[in-house]
């Protein structure tokens, strides 16, 4: 019999959240980008009574910039998968992430100039 390997990003809804779905409960799935473990505990604890909360690990992915990391987990898929897949929409999100860098560097220069007219 073959032993199940660890559950990595790319499988955590085929393995945490489908099951419940099936079962027909209902399931609040967080995804939180940058929290560090022991942030969550203090979240945790005041989550208690509101939520019945079970909590297990998982190996994240390498690379684990969250465009990589998010997209793994919705897609069931490992980064390389993706790429292989949908290059053309990454081609286009990489675009997309060049303009939002221009704007955001754009949006600062204007905030700065009118900070110092005023």
């Amino acid at each position: 019999e073959k032993k199940a390997g660890p559950v990595f990003s790319n499988g955590i809804v085929e393995k945490y959240v489908l099951p419940e779905l099936g079962a027909h409960k209902s399931v609040f799935f967080f995804v939180i980008d940058c929290l560090r473990l022991d942030q969550w505990m203090l979240m945790e604890k005041m989550l208690y009574d509101y939520f019945k909360i079970s909590k297990e690990f998982y190996y994240g992915m390498i690379p684990s910039a969250t465009p990589y990391a998010r997209n793994a987990i919705f897609s069931g898929l490992f980064p390389s998968d993706i790429e292989k897949h949908y290059q053309s929409f990454l081609q286009k999100v990489k675009m997309m992430r060049t303009v939002r860098t221009i704007m955001k560097k754009n949006f600062c220069r204007n905030c700065w100039i009118e900070k110092e007219l005023n």
